[in-house]
């Protein structure tokens, strides 16, 4: 089975790095700058993934704010998945196991 590649756009900082570990530990995930199977993205970076949405590449927006109206608007632009950054250690490694399963 081939590594799912994962590109993480995200704000640098604490979060980033906490992302980053998890997504390190995963095994079969590899994090990449380019050519992703996946993309996740920060709801304040979503602008940075509409691109990659629109070429369809599967994204999964990560936010801090349970907001359904950020959940609707990523999802218009194409998103599959709204992930609250607080449940992204529970809910993220069975989402990338489905796309990997996927792809």
């Amino acid at each position: 089975m081939r590594q799912l590649r994962v590109m993480l756009i995200d704000r640098p900082g604490f979060s980033r790095d906490v992302l980053s570990e998890l997504l390190e530990s995963l095994p079969d995930t590899e994090l990449v700058t380019e050519l992703p199977d996946v993309v996740l993205v920060d709801d304040r970076r979503f602008a940075d993934a509409v691109a990659l949405m629109s070429s369809g590449v599967p994204t999964i927006v990560l936010g801090a704010d349970d907001d359904p109206g950020f959940a609707l608007r990523a999802q218009r632009h194409g998103a599959s998945r709204w992930v609250l950054k607080e449940s992204v250690s529970t809910v993220l490694p069975a989402l990338l196991r489905h796309v990997s399963v996927a792809s």
